[in-house]
């Protein structure tokens, strides 16, 4: 904006501090109301400040005021080009999906100059083969850098759309040159990697992941500059794409994480455009609710199909009212839309019997990727238990590595029940030899490593992934934890201390494995070292079991006071349970002879007397004098069975 305004001061000085002022004011909006409500400096203003304030409006999705502005401008005695004015408001019109404005704002700047260089550049826009868009674009003399660099920008657009990614990029080039210092060079960049990406996910081809990296932190950076500049429809463009990029990455978190920034933001979704591309971000991201946040319910086609597709991927919504529209959209003109409601219904249908099979969606599926088909069918066979159907519709299309996948899940299944892990890790084995294999594909392999009785290569497998600096994170977090597990289930709790330490060093925000370290300390009877690890790191404690851990480990290395005031506080914090009130008992009579303060002093008794009423109320109203020790027998019990319970003090899910 503030190149615009210099711009503007150099011709018009008055016009441009005004402007600049309004600007400056209330950003976006105050332009937007001067443009409405001009006042009168802009009302006997030139037509470059008028011209300027549609710019402004126009880079802040204000369409209806920009197009007020620049056809002020065109109607103003001192404009030097009417035709660019005209069709400067036409894009506006076009901005704002007022088709039947745009052709007429279009023929008007026609039938004043069919051969104008604005004109000719929005009839190439409006041509659908790229090859003819960029012939006609031959025609064009650019008059000034802007207007050369916006031709650029289209071109470098009908390039991507031909995959030529190197005449794209001399395109970008080209435009910096023309107009430097914009945005675009960086966002078209980016965009230019999100293209070539998703080319190599439908072909097959293993990502180049650095690029893509850089890419989604591009988006990312690019957004929070649009941000500052309140620019909310291109920076929810450019989220979408950044959720894009991550999804390719298999940064599942990262992408939700996106969204979820977007969606407390309703102003930055609130243009249909926006909102339709932040919609298909969310499916591709596995927020089917995010979809259905962002995307209007205003009967707009791609709407109804955005929020249809979501509402069969949701849990709790019905099936009958998207299922119907679905099979409605399957007749749209629009060939995007038919296809991608076809491909919603057989998706549907694949994993829910009550959806009925749609032959004609499965044919336009089907002409477009039969091995995409195939997986559709046997997920369904599946589904029914007939997991032969599924392996036969699966078998031609095995060199996908999607389709293996699938190969590898069902031999996988099979093995749970017959014990043989042979068949599931043979085609692992062939899975991981393609360029296209990845890191989740290294994980599952050493499950089944694990799942076939061959703990120790597993481990090794999975060390090896986590420690290969040139993954993500992500996969390598994963892999430390599968680790871990084996570790832990082998009884192996030298080694165990040592891969979470490790792991603690390497990703220091997985709590799960501060935990695990702990547990495999006391199980070696190292309870000083153990408390020594507390001290150093804290960690949060969220179950009775890590509270009971925790309690086992002051009561045995902790200084008395300090071992009791911690395993009471650990108690009153999890509202008393039996089994952290015998640990506190435990400590209490382990101290004898400790000073406590008094408070502390008095919860100890109370923690004795109720011990002594709930054994009466359990086991009889007699009681003889032994029973001051019950509790202490009582809690030897506990620890012996907190031995079990600990190893679920790290709520992990297994990967295997």
């Amino acid at each position: 904006m503030e190149r615009l305004l210099d711009r503007l001061e150099a011709g018009d000085p008055d016009g441009g501090l005004r402007l600049r002022e309004a600007w400056g004011a209330r950003g976006d909006v105050g332009v937007a109301e001067l443009i409405r409500a001009p006042q009168t400096w802009l009302e006997e203003g030139s037509a470059a400040v008028w011209t300027t304030a549609g710019q402004i409006a126009h880079r802040f999705a204000r369409y209806g005021e920009a197009e007020i502005a620049y056809l002020r401008a065109a109607d103003h005695p001192s404009v030097d080009d009417r035709v660019r004015q005209l069709v400067r408001a036409a894009m506006a019109a076009k901005a704002a999906e007022e088709e039947a404005r745009t052709a007429e704002l279009l023929d008007h700047a026609r039938a004043i100059n069919a051969g104008h260089p604005s004109v000719v550049i929005a009839d190439a826009r409006e041509i659908d083969d790229a090859g003819e868009g960029l012939a006609r674009l031959e025609e064009v003399d650019p008059l000034d850098g802007p207007q050369r660099s916006e031709l650029e920008w289209l071109r470098c657009t009908l390039y991507r759309q031909l995959a030529d990614d190197e005449a794209a990029e001399a395109a970008v080039k080209a435009a910096e040159a023309a107009y430097p210092g914009g945005l675009g060079v960086a966002e078209q960049s980016a965009s230019l990697t999100l293209a070539r990406e998703r080319r190599r996910a439908v072909a097959d081809e293993p990502h180049e992941r650095q690029a893509l990296a850089e890419a989604a932190t591009t988006f990312e950076k690019l957004r929070a500059e649009l941000l500052l500049l309140q620019d909310l429809p291109g920076a929810a463009q450019l989220a979408a794409q950044g959720v894009e990029a991550l999804v390719l990455l298999n940064e599942q978190s990262e992408a939700s994480r996106l969204l979820e920034e977007v969606v407390q933001r309703p102003a930055e979704y609130s243009d249909a455009r926006a909102a339709a591309a932040l919609g298909h971000a969310a499916l591709e991201a596995q927020r089917p609710d995010l979809t259905l946040t962002f995307v209007p319910d205003d009967g707009e086609e791609e709407h109804r199909l955005l929020r249809a597709d979501a509402a069969l991927l949701q849990e709790g919504q019905g099936l009958s009212q998207p299922v119907e529209t679905l099979c409605e959209l399957l007749s749209s003109p629009n060939e995007f839309v038919a296809k991608r409601a076809a491909f919603a219904l057989l998706q549907a249908a694949a994993v829910d019997e009550v959806v009925e099979w749609n032959e004609r969606a499965a044919a336009l599926v089907g002409a477009e990727q039969a091995w995409t088909l195939a997986l559709l069918e046997a997920q369904r066979a599946r589904s029914r238990g007939d997991t032969a159907t599924a392996e036969r519709l699966l078998a031609p299309h095995s060199g996908r590595s999607v389709v293996m996948r699938s190969l590898i899940d069902l031999a996988a299944r099979g093995a749970e029940q017959s014990g043989d892990w042979t068949k599931a890790l043979r085609l692992s084995e062939v899975l991981l030899a393609r360029e296209a294999a990845q890191d989740d594909d290294r994980l599952v392999h050493a499950s089944l490593a694990f799942r076939n009785g061959d703990a120790g290569q597993a481990v090794l497998e999975f060390l090896a992934l986590a420690r290969d600096v040139r993954r993500p994170r992500t996969p390598r977090r994963r892999a430390y934890r599968g680790a871990a597990e084996i570790l832990q289930e082998r009884h192996d709790y030298g080694e165990l201390e040592s891969v979470t330490d490790e792991w603690i060093r390497f990703a220091p925000e997985d709590t799960d494995a501060g935990w695990l370290r702990l547990f495999s300390l006391v199980r070696q009877s190292l309870v000083e070292r153990a408390l020594e690890r507390w001290h150093e790191r804290e960690l949060p404690v969220k179950t009775e079991q890590q509270a009971l851990l925790l309690a086992q480990i002051f009561s045995l290395a902790a200084p008395p006071r300090e071992a009791v005031a911690e395993i009471a506080r650990l108690s009153d914090r999890f509202e008393r349970p039996e089994r952290l009130e015998f640990a506190l008992i435990d400590a209490s009579l382990r101290q004898q002879g400790a000073e406590l303060d008094e408070p502390l002093e008095a919860r100890v008794r109370q923690a004795f007397q109720e011990s002594r009423t709930a054994s009466r109320t359990r086991r009889s109203c007699e009681r003889s004098a032994s029973t001051r020790t019950t509790p202490r027998r009582a809690l030897r019990k506990s620890f012996a069975s907190s031995r079990a319970t600990a190893r679920a003090c790290c709520a992990t899910s297994r990967s295997r």
